[in-house]
């Protein structure tokens, strides 16, 4: 009995021990699962971030392409139709008049030797002398009608081109007299409406805001707005028109900036309910800005507009005038030239005639065209260079004007690229420039003015290539340095802004906090700008302009 009463007991003790040891598992797996989930939920996100300091530069590298050819160049052209015979290899080095292409023509050859016989022959062929003197005669008085048509028809276009010319120039004049008047009332309107009518007040400078600093800043845009706006003509000057639109455009910029602020301070505004200020005033006022908007938008647009056809049409018309002159200088030439081939040609005649040599002096002619015809089946290197490349193959029936051969000087190559036309005052003759990360060129040539197309300006870059490194058609990178002087401020990426409508700003991170700054932005250099107010030195900044993450978010700093 005893003994079944201590069977019982270690029994009932060892099961209550197994169930205790189950629970502790159970609590321990869930406190691992509860921690682990907790883990997960704590970990922040990694940003990389730039402390904000003060320049007086803003440095950038711009990396551009161009393809390499040799600086002194040429491509030797087939001069008939004939067979390609030899062409000298490619790679070869050829010294100035060695024989680098030589073509076969039977008729070519055949020809030549004919014409040693005909002059031989022609000194018994008197007899044909008038008849060709007849046929030179004739042929000298039409080329004379012909140039003398020629220069009627050179003048007339000349008028044509001026009267033409008046007519575009006055239409674009006054466009832009409807433009500046247009532009010229709508900033009257603004400003008399937000002047109390006078101009003599701003009338939102009592407005109840939170941004009283904005408010302050607000005030005084507007009577600088007033004071540029007084300024300005109500007629603009037509000796100075372009001047005069400039000076209006740089007043509906400033316009713009105004109404931006006023509409800043009536978001930030605090209507009340029993009061002058209330919130249907507010939406009245709000809808005024946005009515002012459009009007600035659409004369700014008009402004430019205006101006763009005030010059494009000077220049189109200096170059239609220009290429009109040239015509008729040209066909006056070609007359005075038809009138001097004439008189020759009926003294030759006269000469002919008398002297019995008129078919010795063709046979001459023909010898010597010939002669001409014969020499173009060769080649010969116009300086000393080397062979470049092959346009065509030994054997080949080439026909006149075709490419046989390229050569060039390859000791110096030069490379074009293109730079936008903002940048590039930044840019000077002279200035070294990193060919592929690691040979040194140096700009030579800058075009005077951009593409019509791209608005891009080209830039001629030489490299010495004495070593060989470079060969013609190869695409080259081109890295150059820009760097802008500037009053002391911050310089970041533009990727690290976010521009809204209503503001800019960076974020930045504090105690591992992400915050948010507003900034004001100055100059732009390609992917770098000037922050002139926002930012403090130290600032961390984050590198992206932070679209995935939110103000007052954790973050982890990362290198």
């Amino acid at each position: 009995m005893n003994i079944l009463k201590n069977i019982k007991r270690k029994h009932l003790w060892g099961l209550g021990l197994g169930i205790i040891i189950i629970i502790i598992i159970l609590v321990l797996s869930g406190k691992h699962n509860e921690v682990s989930h907790n883990d997960t939920e704590l970990i922040p996100r990694k940003v990389k971030v730039f402390a904000a300091e003060q320049t007086d530069k803003i440095e950038t590298k711009l990396s551009l392409q161009g393809t390499i050819r040799p600086k002194k160049f040429t491509q030797i052209r087939s001069q008939v139709s004939a067979r390609l015979e030899y062409l000298e290899p490619i790679g070869s080095e050829v010294r100035v008049g060695q024989v680098i292409a030589r073509l076969v023509d039977n008729d070519t050859s055949r020809a030549y030797t004919s014409a040693l016989g005909t002059f031989s022959d022609s000194q018994g062929s008197f007899s044909e002398t008038k008849i060709l003197n007849l046929q030179t005669v004739n042929q000298a008085e039409l080329s004379l009608n012909s140039t003398e048509a020629l220069v009627e028809v050179a003048s007339e276009s000349l008028k044509n081109s001026i009267s033409l010319s008046q007519e575009q120039l006055q239409q674009a004049i006054n466009s832009a007299s409807v433009a500046y008047s247009g532009a010229y009332n709508s900033m009257e309107q603004v400003l008399s409406f937000w002047g109390g009518g006078t101009m003599t007040d701003f009338i939102l400078k009592r407005t109840p805001t939170a941004n009283l600093s904005l408010l302050g800043s607000s005030e005084g845009a507007y009577f600088h707005l007033r004071d540029m706006f007084k300024k300005l003509r109500q007629v603009p000057n037509f000796d100075n028109l372009e001047q005069e639109l400039t000076l209006m455009e740089d007043v509906v910029e400033e316009a713009r900036l105004f109404n931006d602020r006023v509409f800043r301070i009536l978001s930030f505004s605090l209507p009340r309910i029993n009061g002058q200020f209330t919130q249907v005033l507010v939406n009245r006022y709000q809808a005024q800005v946005i009515l002012f908007q459009t009007q600035i938008n659409v004369q700014d647009a008009s402004i430019k507009n205006a101006k763009t056809l005030l010059s494009s049409t000077k220049i189109s018309n200096s170059s239609s005038l220009l290429t009109a002159e040239n015509s008729l200088v040209q066909a006056e030439i070609a007359r005075d030239n038809a009138k001097s081939s004439l008189e020759s040609t009926l003294s030759q005649a006269e000469i002919r005639e008398f002297s019995g040599s008129g078919q010795v002096n063709s046979a001459s002619l023909q010898l010597a065209q010939a002669q001409g015809r014969f020499d173009d089946l060769t080649f010969r290197a116009p300086f000393s260079g080397i062979i470049i490349s092959h346009r065509a193959n030994e054997g080949d029936q080439v026909s006149a004007g075709k490419g046989l051969l390229e050569m060039g000087q390859l000791q110096e190559v030069e490379i074009e690229v293109l730079v936008d036309s903002k940048n590039v005052k930044l840019v000077d003759k002279e200035k070294e420039v990193l060919i592929d990360g690691k040979t040194k060129g140096i700009i030579t040539e800058m075009s005077p003015s951009g593409s019509l197309e791209t608005g891009k300006i080209s830039l001629t870059v030489s490299v010495d290539n004495s070593d060989n490194i470079f060969s013609g058609g190869d695409v080259a990178e081109v890295e150059l340095s820009l760097s802008l002087d500037i009053k002391s401020s911050f310089v970041i990426p533009l990727s690290a802004v976010t521009i809204t409508q209503t503001e800019s700003f960076v974020l930045v991170v504090e105690n591992s906090i992400v915050t948010k700054k507003q900034i004001i932005t100055g100059l732009v250099l390609d992917s770098k700008v000037q922050i002139v107010g926002g930012l403090d030195s130290g600032d961390k900044v984050i590198m992206s302009s932070g679209e995935f993450l939110t103000v007052g978010e954790g973050v982890k700093v990362t290198e």
